[in-house]
C-alpha cells in the first residue's frame, strides 16, 4: 500500500506527521513524503523458506526430521 504523508523533521526527529487530505493547521511547511508499507513482509520473509509448500492451493509446513 502506498502511504503519502506531509512530514517535519528536526534533525532525525519527527515532530510533525500528517494525512495529505488531514492538512495540519500549524503551517510547519512540511514535505510531502511517500512510501510503501507492506504489513505483511516479515510473513512473507517467514514463508518464504523452503519449510512450507503450497500443494493445491493449501500451504502446508514441510517437518524436518
Amino acid at each position: 500500500m502506498k502511504v503519502k504523508l506531509l512530514t517535519k523533521w528536526l534533525d532525525e526527529k519527527l515532530v510533525c506527521c500528517c494525512p495529505v487530505c488531514n492538512k495540519c493547521n500549524k503551517d510547519h511547511g512540511c514535505e510531502e513524503l511517500e512510501f510503501i508499507h507492506n504489513p505483511y513482509s516479515d510473513l512473507e520473509e517467514c514463508m518464504g523458506h523452503s519449510a512450507y509448500r503450497k500443494t493445491k492451493g493449501i500451504t502446508k509446513q514441510v517437518r524436518n526430521g
